[in-house]
């Protein structure tokens, strides 16, 4: 977020601060949003989940950082309120979001590994 007229520099940079120099505190194209909810494992990836990349495409699209609807819409989704000034924590609230869905991948991955390893049915075949 950035005021269009700061005031003198010992008012300090905060939206009271802005607003007492008279000026107006307006949010800037959410481009660290938008970079961070394209971050995660895509098709083809180590840790790729076909749902989490779907609620993602639905639900968290920014095709333009500049559209406040798409980056409100984005903010809600993760659990914050639209005009939420802190787009840096929102992100990390994504990206634990996307950690877990690739730790979960990552063990249902080695799980479904030793199912098939130690199957009674490969195992005979194995052994053949």
């Amino acid at each position: 977020m950035t005021c269009d007229n700061t005031g003198p520099f010992y008012l300090g940079i905060s939206r009271e601060s802005c607003e007492n120099a008279k000026g107006r505190w307006t949010r800037g194209p959410c481009k660290e949003l938008k970079a961070c909810v394209s971050d995660y494992p895509k098709k083809g990836d180590l840790g790729y989940s076909q749902a989490f990349d779907a609620y993602v495409k639905h639900r968290l699209s920014i095709s333009d950082a500049n559209d406040q609807k798409q980056c409100n819409d984005t903010r809600s989704a993760l659990g914050f309120s639209q005009g939420y000034p802190f787009d840096n924590e929102v992100c990390d609230a994504f990206y634990k979001v996307s950690y877990f869905t690739k730790l979960k991948n990552f063990f249902a991955s080695i799980l479904m590994t030793i199912s098939l390893t130690t199957s009674p049915y490969l195992y005979s075949i194995a052994t053949l």
